[in-house]
């Protein structure tokens, strides 16, 4: 098979297609599965029950919500054609989930060779071995109190709030399809409940991703647009629903998207790159297409809140937006000019359409990670209409140093509170331009640990809109994919005023006579998440992510990890810059410190005070698990010549998955994120369980 195989990954079954059938029942049809795997359903249904799954029931909604999930769940089990057909979908829709999903093909990383497993009768010995895993696992088993998806079952009332009268407050959906959200017209993520709990947290708007190649008509390519016209009707719908609630919608656009080079005729023509050609900016045909695309959008969908433009990113967009250009046409252009363009031509198409859509532009990008310098920056603002508003991430390269190591804040941190020199720097002189300003902030959670509805460190999230609101900032966007949830944390933003954020008053009327236990717990928990190892690896590549998931490995698994998935035994490479040993110290400095936090926290029956403790116990056992599968990986590189302080480490981290494995039962939100779904289910955690018993029966011998 090769030296990258699913051959190198651990099988915990007798045979291979128990595994996949282990992994995937209850959430893939059994029709489906059962044909996959060259059985009948009756067949399968006996053979999951000898396994222990007779408690697990089928729930066809992971196919429409969770489907994320069921690739990542099987990506070292079958070939993509297989994980197909388990979706019940075409190739062609398959590799569209895997590139617009936000990047969920780079997250996934390397896809090993695989080949599908067929079903045959167990021998003896099999049927031994799998009574004696089905006993085990009974054993263990903890029936769900709550429903996958269903995230506001026992997460409680809360206090209605007034809108803010001062500014808005945009967040994206908790729970919506990030690729697929206006083809599908699925909009159950836009519930009544939900928006609803919003509009009472005081959030004034939501934002959705959406494709202007899909939204209006190509000149380019027709075929490329088909179905527009029903996106939009789409996109009117979620935007009327949404204003019900007083709520508006914003549109983000990363714009103008390349397309393939075949498809992309000389008039639009920029610079190519791995097959595909950006839209020149500085032909006229581009220009065009874009400001005209933009206003027959804004004419359909004349009720649009806003638009939200990213220019500089990860997709190919323009012919500067991976930093440099060969393009002969803009090679002696500058990107500044070209970003700011963009931004101008979005912005005359929202004013010809005759809307009042507000346009912000997101300067995530204008920095030194694409190879701009504050001169550059300035000068993109100087070139931009002075209607268009401007939005910076507040934290980005705010400056801290954890266990010595001095590093920056990439993207958005909440260990590291923001507004950081340069996002100052950036909102004063756009004010002196003429432009209104936003802070883009995680108020929730971030990629520090993205497993949870909010991380409840109050104090640093207070701290962070306390210097927000000296610098008389109003809007705010607080949220990307991760973060939407209408947790209590959404109001604090709404106790900004006269310059100050009142955290004792926002304690006070969120937790009523448990302020005080609470406020004592929380800043325990702030002062241990200060000393988080932040770094772009730490939170892209590391472990923290899929956490008490992940299923470890006795082999060697000499892969690079992929995006918020799986590390791998890339140790050195996901704790850079601490290394891999003081990595594993701070996470389990850290988790042990949250430890002390958890046992101040009120111990009543009140929902609310539940949901607040179970976050923070997922937050600590997703942290500890870090600590505790880096010193595997680290033991296995030695040999595992230490096999007592091995078993320790297998103890450790039984304990602590099963604790989050009956957490998940009670609380539906435990793990999942929206545009990775969940990081794990029951499946896969009691997986994990047989796993972590089976490595610990190795090593005892």
């Amino acid at each position: 098979m090769g030296q990258n195989s699913q051959n190198q990954f651990q099988n915990d079954f007798p045979t291979r297609w128990q595994q996949v059938l282990f992994r995937n029942y209850g959430k893939v049809p059994a029709r489906i599965l059962a044909r996959l795997l060259g059985m009948d359903t009756q067949t399968l249904t006996e053979e999951a029950k000898k396994m222990g799954l007779g408690g697990v029931s089928e729930d066809e909604t992971w196919i429409r919500k969770g489907y994320v999930t069921i690739i990542r769940s099987n990506w070292d089990l079958l070939p993509e054609s297989a994980i197909a057909q388990l979706l019940g979908t075409d190739e062609g829709s398959y590799r569209m989930i895997l590139r617009e999903d936000d990047f969920l093909s780079v997250k996934l990383g390397k896809k090993i060779r695989c080949t599908v497993p067929v079903y045959a009768p167990l021998t003896e010995e099999q049927e031994q071995e799998t009574r004696r895993i089905g006993t085990f696992v009974k054993g263990v088993y903890c029936p769900k109190q709550v429903q996958p998806f269903d995230f506001y079952a026992h997460s409680g009332p809360c206090s209605p709030l007034s809108a803010s009268e001062t500014g808005e407050r945009v967040i994206y959906s908790y729970s919506s399809l990030f690729g697929n959200l206006l083809d599908s017209g699925d909009f159950s993520s836009y519930s009544d409940d939900y928006l609803k709990r919003l509009r009472d947290r005081g959030i004034t708007g939501v934002w959705i991703y959406g494709q202007l190649q899909k939204l209006s008509p190509c000149p380019f390519n027709e075929e490329l647009s088909r179905g527009y016209e029903k996106r939009r009707k789409n996109l009117a719908l979620l935007t009327a629903w949404c204003k019900k609630y007083k709520i508006g919608l914003y549109l983000y656009l990363n714009e103008p998207r390349a397309v393939p080079a075949s498809k992309l005729s000389d008039a639009f023509y920029g610079q190519e790159k791995d097959g595909c050609a950006a839209l020149c900016m500085r032909k006229s045909a581009s220009q065009e297409y874009l400001e005209e695309a933009v206003r027959s959008l804004l004419v359909a969908v004349p009720e649009l809140r806003g638009v939200i433009t990213i220019t500089m990113s990860e997709n190919y967009t323009h012919c500067f937006s991976r930093g440099k250009t060969h393009c002969e046409r803009c090679k002696d252009c500058c990107p500044q000019d070209i970003a700011a363009t963009v931004n101008n031509l979005i912005y005359r198409g929202v004013k010809k359409s005759g809307s009042s859509a507000r346009v912000i532009a997101s300067l995530w990008g204008w920095s030194p990670f694409m190879n701009w310098d504050e001169q550059m920056l300035w000068e993109g603002i100087d070139r931009m209409e002075k209607g268009i508003e401007v939005m910076c991430v507040s934290e980005y390269g705010k400056k801290f140093s954890v266990c010595g190591v001095e590093s920056e804040v990439i993207d958005y941190s909440v260990s590291h509170p923001g507004p950081s020199e340069i996002s100052r720097k950036t909102w004063e002189y756009a004010r002196k331009k003429g432009h209104k300003v936003w802070a883009k902030i995680q108020l929730n959670n971030s990629w520090e640990c993205s497993a949870v509805p909010f991380i409840p460190v109050f104090p640093l999230q207070a701290e962070h809109l306390n210097a927000l609101s000296s610098l008389h900032i109003e809007n705010y966007m607080l949220s990307w994919t991760l973060g939407g949830y209408p947790s209590p944390l959404l109001s604090l933003v709404n106790f900004c005023k006269g310059g100050k954020c009142d955290l004792e008053g926002w304690l006070k009327a969120e937790c009523g006579e448990e302020a005080e236990r609470i406020r004592a717990a929380t800043e325990q928990f702030a002062a241990a998440f200060r000393n988080y190892p932040f770094s772009v690896e730490v939170l892209y590549k590391s472990p923290v992510t899929i956490g008490p998931g992940l299923l470890w490995q006795k082999r060697s698994v000499p892969l690079s990890p992929g995006m918020v998935c799986f590390p791998y035994d890339a140790v050195e490479e996901y704790s850079a810059p601490y290394g891999a040993e003081r990595y594993a110290l701070l996470m389990e400095k850290l988790a042990e410190e949250w430890g002390e936090g958890i046992k101040l926290l009120p111990q009543k029956e009140s929902s609310r005070f539940k949901q607040l403790y179970r976050c923070a116990v997922a937050c600590q056992s997703h942290f500890l698990s870090a600590a505790l599968y880096t010193r595997f990986v680290l033991h296995k590189q030695r040999g595992f010549a230490d096999r007592k302080a091995v078993l320790d480490l297998l103890e450790r981290e039984y304990k602590n998955v099963l604790r989050l494995y009956r957490l998940t039962s009670e609380d539906a939100s435990i793990g999942f994120e929206a545009s990775n779904h969940y990081f794990y289910d029951e499946n896969i955690l009691l997986e994990k369980l047989i796993r972590l018993k089976g490595l610990a029966d190795c090593f005892e011998k």
